[in-house]
């Protein structure tokens, strides 16, 4: 999955793994944020999101823009050789096309790109709910600059490109309504995409 901060990628992720859940369709959660925040708190650095995303700078500019991908495929591959397959894998925090490379590349067909999108006002809208006393993001100016960011404006190679992840996804689903309407996309969507590849 990839997507702006407080698109939904979130929502959606919980709404997905229930409906497997509620199918019996074994699945499990990998997520390039928690290899993220596995590597700072392995550092002893404070978890936050500028340390996270200096830190994802840093490792994709010394071991490549695929880095976290690559990180994730070893999770894929140790499950493979424990014997443990899922019948879906979802991964979530996808922010650098050649993130989305590395996934393609090595799993084929089966990896499918899903972009979660909403419109901008509403983002913004959405992060100064959540913003907590003080939080930066809390003014509108800072927080639509923040996402320009993420969305690859004047980022390096290395740097945070959802635009480009967006533009590369198989499926997109535009959040701007109501839980229910994404709870039947993502019915909708295990129906169409999951179910036939059982």
């Amino acid at each position: 999955m990839t997507g702006l901060p407080a698109a939904g990628k979130g929502t959606f992720k919980d709404l997905l793994l229930q409906e497997l859940d509620a199918r019996g369709i074994s699945h499990t959660y990998l997520s390039l944020s928690d290899e993220l925040r596995a590597e700072v708190r392995f550092r002893g650095l404070p978890v936050d999101r500028d340390v996270l995303r200096e830190m994802g700078h840093q490792l994709r500019l010394k071991h490549g823009s695929d880095i976290l991908s690559r990180r994730v495929l070893e999770h894929i591959a140790l499950d493979l050789r424990q014997g443990m397959r899922h019948s879906v894998v979802v991964i979530d925090a996808i922010r650098n096309p050649a993130e989305v490379h590395a996934l393609r590349e090595s799993l084929g067909d089966e990896f499918v790109l899903v972009a979660i999108e909403a419109p901008v006002d509403i983002i913004v809208e959405r992060i100064r709910a959540r913003a907590r006393q003080g939080d930066v993001l809390n003014d509108d100016a800072l927080a639509r600059s923040v996402l320009e960011a993420e969305m690859g404006l004047n980022e390096p190679e290395h740097g945070h490109n959802i635009a480009d992840c967006i533009a590369m996804a198989n499926v997109r689903f535009e959040n701007s309504g109501s839980l229910d309407d994404l709870g039947e996309a993502v019915r909708a969507f295990v129906e169409d995409q999951v179910v036939p590849n059982l």
